[in-house]
C-alpha cells in the first residue's frame, strides 16, 4: 500500500509526521467540505478512491465520512461523479468499487456516472445493514434516474424497518434537506414513518441529533404524534428555546 498511501499525501497535501495517520488526511476534508469548497470536495473524492483498494483504510476513510455535514455528503455525491472523468475521458475504477469489495467501495459504486451500476450498488446487502452508507442512500432517493430512485426508496423501506438510533441519526439530516427537492416527498414519508415507529429511547436519541434541522424535523413529528411527555417537551425548550414558546405544556 506505499504507492496509495504516498498517492494520498500529494492528492491531500498531507505531510507525513511520525505516528500520524493517513485517515487524518481525509478528516480534514471531510471538515474543510462543509464550507462547500468544489476544489476539497473533488480532493476527497480522489482520497477515497486512492484507499479504496485497502479495507482496512477503506473501513477507516468511512467511519470518518460517516460524520460529515449533510451538505458535504450532498456535495460529494456530485464531485464522485465528476472526479471520475478527468480531462481525457472516464478514469479506470479500482476493481475494489467494481466488484464493490468492502462498504466504502459500495458506497462509491452508488455514486457513479452510469445508472445501471447506481442501481446495483442499491441492491447491495450493505446498503441495508451499515448506517454509514444511509445517507447517501438517501440522496440516491431523489436521484434523476427513475429506477435507480425506485430501488433506492425499496432499499431504504427496508433499511429503516427497525431502525436503530445510528441509521435515524444518519439519514434524518440529509433527508430533511433533499425532502425540499421536488422528487424528495417519498423520501420524507419514509423517514417520517421510520420517526414514527421508533421506541422512546431512539427517539429520544434522534431528538439529540447534532443538526439542528434533524432536531426540528423529529421534534415536529413527535410532536404531532403525541410522543412527547412533558418533561420532553422542558427538555426540547432548552435546547431550541425559540421552537416551543406557542405549545401549551400539558
Amino acid at each position: 500500500m506505499t504507492g496509495t498511501t504516498d498517492g494520498l499525501r500529494r492528492f491531500t497535501g498531507h505531510e507525513e509526521t511520525p505516528g500520524d495517520p493517513i485517515t487524518d488526511s481525509i478528516h480534514r476534508l471531510v471538515l474543510a467540505g462543509g464550507r462547500g469548497s468544489r476544489a476539497v470536495l473533488d480532493d476527497l473524492s480522489c482520497a477515497l478512491f486512492n484507499v479504496v483498494s485497502d479495507t482496512g483504510l477503506a473501513e477507516q476513510a468511512l467511519d470518518v465520512l460517516a460524520g460529515a455535514e449533510p451538505r458535504t455528503w450532498i456535495e460529494l455525491d456530485a464531485a464522485l461523479r465528476s472526479w471520475t472523468y478527468g480531462y481525457h475521458g472516464p478514469r479506470s475504477t479500482p476493481r475494489a468499487v467494481a466488484k464493490m469489495s468492502n462498504p466504502l467501495a459500495v458506497l462509491l459504486a452508488a455514486c457513479g456516472r452510469d445508472g445501471r451500476e447506481r442501481e446495483k450498488a442499491l441492491a447491495h446487502p450493505a446498503m441495508r445493514v451499515d448506517a454509514r452508507l444511509a445517507p447517501v442512500l438517501a440522496i440516491r432517493t431523489v436521484d434523476w434516474v427513475g429506477a435507480v430512485r425506485r430501488r433506492a426508496l425499496r432499499t431504504l423501506a427496508e433499511a429503516l424497518s427497525g431502525a436503530d438510533a445510528a441509521a435515524l441519526r444518519a439519514v434524518v439530516p440529509v433527508a430533511v434537506r433533499l425532502g425540499e427537492r421536488h422528487r424528495g416527498q417519498a423520501l420524507t414519508d419514509l423517514v417520517r414513518d421510520a420517526v414514527l415507529r421508533a421506541d422512546a429511547g431512539t427517539l429520544h436519541a434522534v431528538r439529540r441529533s447534532e443538526d439542528l434541522r434533524a432536531r426540528r424535523f423529529v421534534l415536529e413529528v413527535a410532536l404531532q404524534a403525541g410522543r412527547m411527555d412533558r418533561e420532553q417537551l422542558v427538555e426540547a425548550a432548552l435546547v431550541d428555546d425559540h421552537r416551543i414558546p406557542q405549545l401549551e405544556l400539558p
